[in-house]
């Protein structure tokens, strides 16, 4: 993993910028000076690995290795982000996963059910990106 503090500007976007087209790219916008409570804006791309599900499946992507599993996707990343580390840095985070879980997904935990509440839906029950490289700024 690699980590690289920026130095911060008002408007961290154009920080963003040049890594916006990369493959998984995610803005984390803390809203800082405009919010008080906002501290680090996190960044980051072209993540090791990635978890989507579909359903009752997921597809974890290794570089060019795919497989598929029907185990809980919460237990999949967990698995797929190992054994927890000192973080070292001095930022309060020190890469991991960035993605969501939704809705569907926790319907699926709680009753059994991984039918979509929208039918034909492009969009996974979960999407993660397990991070080698963050840019934070704060």
């Amino acid at each position: 993993m690699r980590l690289v503090e920026l130095e911060y500007t008002r408007d961290s976007a154009a920080l963003f910028s040049p890594i916006a087209a990369e493959p998984w790219s995610i803005f984390l916008d803390s809203g800082y000076p405009r919010i008080d409570s906002g501290r680090y804006d996190i960044m980051s791309a072209r993540p090791s690995g990635m978890l989507l599900t579909y359903g009752e499946q997921t597809r974890i992507i290794r570089g060019n290795a795919v497989r598929h599993s029907n185990e809980d996707p919460f237990t999949l990343l967990r698995q797929e982000l190992g054994e927890r580390r000192v973080n070292l840095s001095g930022f309060p985070f020190a890469g991991g996963a960035l993605g969501y879980f939704a809705y569907d997904l926790g319907r699926r935990r709680s009753w059994g059910n991984a039918a979509s509440t929208c039918p034909g839906s492009l969009l996974p029950a979960a999407r993660w990106g397990i991070l080698l490289m963050i840019w934070g700024a704060g």
